[in-house]
């Protein structure tokens, strides 16, 4: 059971990583390019259309996620097709940031009018990337300590054997001993 639950923090130390380099790649280029992933569900409960249609873009160092449902009579509303779509646009050049305020930026806002609601949220990249890299930073902190209690508790910082009875070398690996053990300290 314990092998299981290292493997699998292990694989989501490793997702975590591939995650938060993804959102570091995508911060920068939301300087350049406004990446924009959007779609539209559409529902047709008895003699109703519901329109649901959300974005994500990526631009200027935010990720905002954007998503609008209004709803109506079947004959009122014009129904869009279901589907996704995957937009890319070039900013002009010479178009500035400010990048101090776009550090500090979140938001989350919702209205509605009528039979529709709008809900946007918008999250600095730099917060998704920290809380990417929380986990991966956790553990390597942790091993570090660990590593570090085996040094001063006088161990073999490559197997954890006991180098109090040896002076210059672990005697079951052969590594050289980095820190002289605490008994020969005195």
């Amino acid at each position: 059971m314990r092998r299981l639950l290292r493997i699998l923090l292990n694989a989501a130390t490793v997702l975590s990583l591939v995650l938060g380099m993804a959102v570091a790649v995508l911060w920068m280029r939301s300087y350049a390019v406004i990446d924009n992933l959007h779609g539209v569900r559409v529902r047709r409960p008895a003699n109703t259309v519901e329109q649901s249609f959300f974005e994500f873009i990526s631009d200027r160092g935010d990720l905002v996620w954007f998503r609008r449902v209004s709803g109506g009579q079947a004959g009122r509303l014009a129904p869009e097709a279901s589907g996704w779509g995957w937009q890319r646009s070039r900013r002009p050049p010479g178009a500035s940031v400010d990048f101090v305020s776009r550090l500090r930026e979140f938001r989350w806002e919702s209205w509605s009018s009528g039979s529709q609601w709008t809900r946007v949220v918008s999250v600095p990249h730099w917060l998704l990337m920290v809380a990417a890299a929380l986990l991966p930073v956790g553990r390597l902190l942790l091993r570090n300590r660990r590593l570090g209690r085996g040094k001063r508790a006088g161990r073999c910082h490559v197997c954890g054997y006991d180098l109090r009875a040896t002076a210059d070398r672990c005697p079951e690996c052969g590594t050289a001993v980095l820190f002289p053990p605490p008994s020969s300290l005195k």
